[in-house]
């Protein structure tokens, strides 16, 4: 005789209770119950020796199970369904993933992405893991109550952040922590390689301005620094932190005596590739030049009055001069034919940075330019930047939670990054960003309890705003359904 109770339990981990008895009476060498958790194979064995009857209370292991009773002889699978078994059982935790990343050979670019996912309770649904954002699917392989699901992907160097998941067939949904990697350049012999865009034997006047231009690349070790040295005494270094693929170097430079400049572009292995360019004065100094007027900030849409002088070298007069606002002619003067030019311009000054600058041409065609004066056309801005939340309202303890919101400032811009403050332990997130609009990061709750998150941005005009949003955090082995 056997009884069950209850005869439909509902969730995973519910108490069940079978009793076993003989009738008539008679004492057996043993009692048995075996419990199978059909998701991952396993079963439990609990037995009573030289009884009559016995009692057995355990927990339900799984969303799927049998039981099978039996003693000397005779032995029965109890259960609801048609195979005599219990299934669909509600399971309220979610799975324990695992992640790791690993690089496949130290001179490739793949790594190895593998999720491990641990869940005796449920069948897995998906599984899978973000890259930098991107949700990416993998195939899952399963054995027993571990399943394990890998890709190899191609990393670029730089930081990049992974974040592992699976789902179980209740859409209970667990993660890991983000995982932050800096994919260092693979091993390699390879050089960079530059490509000059400007001529490797110029000529100018002296006191000339002259620009140095080259595409430095490598696709395989980044580069690290790009160095620009010459025999005249001149030095300057680049360096990228991230490593770059590539740069594109205009270098603009004085000239004020015959010379050879060098470019270097070192990668992320440290080897090096370099570029000579031969620069020969001509002895005649170019125009010289001043301009005066207002700098830095200033109302958008100011009119401002900015005054120059323009003397030429070696009796020579002057034939062109230029008021240039981003190297763009705001006003021209033609057909000087004096030593010096005095003058003044009226410049309405746009939003944003501007750079401001005088060039002027002598009749033997060197080329002077003055110093640069930065403008900044500054907009008034009343408005706080605007901020939507993407919270949940439901979190877990012991659980990732990821928390999302956007923020957008129109007017004067963002100044610096917004912060997300717990009210009640007074801990605070900076969270991260790939686009300076959507902006994330994930909280593990420690404590059940109620938790207020305060999200506040500022922007470059002092304009304040701020949002809340409340989340209950519960244990997720006490959720019950009603019954």
């Amino acid at each position: 005789v056997m009884t069950v109770t209850p005869q439909s339990p509902t969730y995973v981990g519910e108490n069940m209770v079978v009793r076993i008895s003989t009738s008539p009476s008679r004492r057996q060498e043993f009692i048995r119950l075996t419990i199978t958790n059909l998701i991952t194979g396993t079963s439990q064995v609990l037995e009573e020796n030289e009884v009559s009857s016995a009692e057995f209370t355990f927990s339900t292991p799984a969303s799927n199970f049998t039981v099978m009773a039996e003693i000397p002889g005779y032995e029965k699978r109890l259960g609801k369904e048609k195979d005599k078994s219990w299934s669909g059982l509600q399971d309220f935790t979610p799975p324990n993933v695992t992640l790791s990343v690993e690089r496949v050979t130290p001179s490739g670019k793949d790594f190895l992405v593998e999720v491990s996912v641990d869940e005796p309770h449920s069948s897995i649904t998906s599984v899978g893991y973000s890259l930098d954002g991107q949700t990416r699917s993998l195939s899952l392989f399963r054995n027993g109550a571990r399943a394990v699901a890998s890709e190899e992907v191609a990393m670029e160097i730089g930081q990049h952040v992974f974040q592992g998941f699976a789902t179980n067939q209740n859409q209970k949904k667990g993660y890991t922590q983000n995982t932050y990697l800096d994919v260092t350049p693979p091993e390699s012999d390879v050089p960079p390689s530059i490509i000059p865009n400007s001529s490797l034997n110029l000529s100018c006047f002296q006191d000339e301005m002259v620009t140095i231009s080259a595409d430095i690349r490598d696709t395989i070790s980044y580069l690290q620094e790009v160095r620009v040295f010459s025999s005249a005494g001149a030095r300057r270094t680049f360096e990228f932190d991230p490593l770059q693929k590539d740069y594109n170097l205009n270098y603009r430079f004085r000239v004020s005596e015959s010379q050879v400049l060098t470019v270097m572009g070192i990668n992320g292995n440290g080897l090096t590739a370099q570029q000579d360019f031969t620069i020969d004065v001509i002895n005649h100094r170019a125009p010289q030049i001043t301009l005066s007027g207002p700098e830095g900030e200033t109302a958008a849409g100011t009119q401002l009055t900015y005054n120059f002088t323009v003397t030429s070298q070696d009796g020579v007069n002057l034939s062109e001069v230029y008021f240039l606002a981003d190297n763009s002619t705001v006003r021209s003067f033609q057909s000087i034919g004096e030593p010096t030019y005095s003058g003044s311009v009226r410049y309405t000054v746009p939003k944003k940075d501007h750079f401001l600058k005088v060039v002027a041409i002598d009749e033997m065609g060197a080329r002077g330019e003055s110093d640069e004066i930065q403008i900044t056309g500054i907009v008034e801005d009343n408005d706080p930047p605007e901020i939507q939340l993407f919270f949940p309202s439901v979190a877990y303890q012991g659980f990732d939670t990821d928390l999302g919101f956007t923020c957008r400032d129109t007017g004067s811009g963002l100044d610096g990054y917004p912060s997300i403050l717990i009210e009640e332990t007074e801990e605070t997130f900076i969270p991260m960003t790939f686009d300076n609009q959507f902006f994330y990061t994930t909280w593990r709750p420690d404590t059940v309890g109620l938790f207020t998150f305060t999200v506040s941005a500022v922007d470059k005009a002092g304009n304040q705003a701020t949002r809340q949003s409340t989340i209950e955090v519960k244990d997720p082995t006490g959720v019950l359904l009603p019954t």
